[in-house]
C-alpha cells in the first residue's frame, strides 16, 4: 500500500491536483492488491495524458495542505515515483536472499 499511496501522493494529489484518497495500510489479499494497482495504472494514465505534451517543461507543483512550492517537470515527479517503487522492489529481494530464499525472476522483460 505504501507504494500504491506514493503514487497517489505524487501523481495525483501534487501533479493533478485531485483529493486525497489513500488506501488503507491492512492486510489484503493479492486480488485486492492488483486491483488497487488497476486503479494506480488509471492515475497512471490520467497523469500522462495531462502533462503529455509537457512532461520535461518546468512547472510550479504546490504540495496540499503545505505552504511549499516544487518547482519541477511532470517526469521529475513520474521518474520519482517509478524510482521509489524500485528501490522497495530492491529491498524486498535483498530481504529475501538475507533470509536464504532465492527470489523470482523480476525482469519486466521476457523473450
Amino acid at each position: 500500500m505504501h507504494n500504491a499511496n506514493t503514487y497517489v501522493h505524487w501523481l495525483a494529489k501534487v501533479g493533478l491536483q485531485k483529493p486525497d484518497v489513500y488506501f488503507e495500510d491492512n492486510s489484503r489479499s493479492m486480488e485486492d492488491i492488483e486491483k488497487i494497482f488497476g486503479q494506480i495504472d488509471e492515475v497512471v494514465n490520467d497523469f500522462l495524458k495531462e502533462f503529455e505534451y509537457v512532461l520535461d517543461t518546468i512547472a510550479i507543483f504546490n504540495i496540499p495542505g503545505k505552504d511549499i512550492q516544487l518547482n519541477l517537470s511532470p517526469l521529475q515527479l513520474f521518474t520519482h515515483v517509478i524510482t521509489h517503487e524500485f528501490h522497495h522492489k530492491g529491498q524486498i529481494l535483498s530481504m529475501s536472499r538475507l533470509l536464504g530464499y532465492t527470489p523470482v525472476d523480476t525482469d519486466v522483460i521476457l523473450y
